[in-house]
């Protein structure tokens, strides 16, 4: 309920209240202890914090969220997470990082056959190599997304492991 109350205020920009709601999420997910519950909250309190481009603390949510998943250990999210991790290293112009953990959340993604976060993770790469300057790799990066949809999510997976 309060993980909805959050969502909810996220939606009409009362961002303040979403945050409210979603610490009150994580208290009582804590109660019930439920890792999956608390990590899918913390990437969600992240995202409010990127909305107002705060990188730093949107960086320390992402770090408790995939702490939270590492428990679970549910592959698909783990992957979430590493590319959430990825996107805020780019923001906070870490490449090198950014692209461990880019690469992390693409193997996540491959594991649990999550065609959302492999695509995902191509979108990432090709942002990350587009700010480093690289525009000839981000290229790549976003055709293999594009085949991937005109050709389905085997022929991606035997491109990328090719």
């Amino acid at each position: 309920c309060y993980s909805l109350m959050g969502n909810y205020y996220l939606r009409i920009n009362k961002n303040d209240s979403a945050i409210y709601y979603y610490y009150e999420a994580v208290a009582l997910s804590n109660m019930i202890n439920d890792a999956n519950f608390k990590g899918t909250t913390y990437t969600k309190i992240g995202h409010v914090y990127s909305l107002s481009k705060n990188w730093k603390k949107t960086l320390e949510y992402n770090k408790l969220a995939l702490e939270e998943r590492e428990k679970a250990g549910i592959k698909s999210l783990l992957s979430s997470s590493y590319l959430n991790l990825g996107g805020n290293y780019i923001e906070l112009n870490d490449y090198k990082t950014a692209e461990e953990c880019i690469k992390k959340g693409q193997q996540y993604a491959l594991e649990s056959n999550s065609r959302t976060f492999i695509l995902l993770s191509y979108q990432k790469f090709a942002q990350l190599y587009s700010k480093m300057g690289n525009f000839s790799l981000a290229y790549t990066r976003l055709s293999l997304c594009s085949d991937c949809y005109k050709f389905g999510y085997h022929f991606y997976a035997a491109v990328f492991q090719a």
